[in-house]
């Protein structure tokens, strides 16, 4: 049903139906949010099972499809920003390789960038407002989620740098990284000092270095959080 009544869509999006199997496992009524919506599949696909779902999209365009979308649905549990996620409150440039509504790979310019080289191809650039997710959840006095989705095109290390309140409250998360990034193991590192644990590896379609991989707390952490 999401599919046919969406109003932009890309089929990208279904060969990372891994995504979509693991937010079936999460209980209703529990806060989702998605960092990186893009046009929403995955979103849309969380509010119509019950999550309360906060999406997050950086690219002007890509959030005006996202926006589109939602108008076909009106979940009401179902919120929508058109905010960058990074360490902390600052301009940085966007970089794009077109403006059409639905492309992937819009990259920040960040000193500690986690994804490959060869995701920057652009063609366009826009100085944008970015913040850490921790700062947005507090000003705009949004629960803190108890599942995420990380998808960010390399601004994944900046988000976990900034978002210590976070990763202390959420269970559990599947987030898209790099294997051949510098940043790769720091990355690890970060979500293992929050009691975070891998337990699924999933290969993403023609990237043999770029995976999504689910976190789960341990019981220890997962009580103190509670």
């Amino acid at each position: 049903m999401i599919r046919s009544m969406m109003k932009y869509y890309d089929e990208a999006h279904q060969r990372e139906d891994n995504i979509k199997e693991y937010i079936s496992t999460l209980e209703s009524g529990s806060v989702f949010y998605d960092l990186g919506a893009n046009l929403g599949w995955f979103a849309l696909y969380a509010a119509s099972i019950g999550l309360k779902t906060y999406a997050f999209e950086v690219d002007d365009n890509n959030f005006l499809g996202l926006q589109e979308n939602a108008k076909q649905f009106d979940f009401p549990n179902l919120e929508l920003f058109n905010i960058g996620i990074a360490d902390r409150k600052r301009s940085v440039l966007l970089r794009k390789y077109d403006n059409v509504i639905g492309s992937h790979r819009k990259t920040l310019e960040l000193d500690d960038f986690a994804a490959s080289d060869r995701v920057i191809s652009y063609n366009h650039t826009k100085m944008i407002e970015v913040d850490s997710l921790d700062n947005i959840i507090q000003e705009k006095s949004l629960p803190y989620p108890d599942y995420l989705k990380v998808d960010i095109d390399g601004s994944e290390h900046a988000f976990l740098v900034g978002s210590p309140n976070t990763l202390t409250n959420a269970k559990s998360l599947v987030i898209e990284l790099c294997k051949e990034n510098s940043r790769y193991d720091d990355c690890v590192a970060i979500l293992l000092s929050y009691g975070f644990i891998e337990k699924e590896r999933y290969s993403i379609h023609n990237e043999d270095k770029l995976f999504n991989v689910v976190f789960d707390k341990n019981a220890e952490h997962l009580q103190n959080a509670c």
